[in-house]
């Protein structure tokens, strides 16, 4: 799907986060390719997906982080990872 210059997919990764009360919430892996670099993440068991570019660009900007310093224990996306 394209939404402004990220192109991505997702599928239900089979984990779940388990929520108070014991709830459980499906995990997606999404892959989102900037069209404008050609270059393309993948991050697994993400919470929640957004069709929205600001939402896109903040999940491939972080991710980029992540794979560009591995060693960043800051960044959240450590499941992040170029293809």
């Amino acid at each position: 799907m394209l939404v402004g210059k990220y192109d991505f997919t997702y599928v239900n990764s089979g984990n779940v986060r388990t929520l108070p009360g014991g709830f459980t919430k499906p995990l997606f892996n999404i892959t989102i390719t900037d069209t404008e670099t050609d270059t393309t993440i993948e991050v697994d068991d993400v919470v929640e997906v957004f069709e929205r570019e600001d939402w896109l660009d903040t999940i491939y900007t972080n991710s980029k982080r992540a794979c560009d310093n591995p060693d960043d224990e800051a960044c959240c996306y450590k499941t992040a990872r170029y293809v």
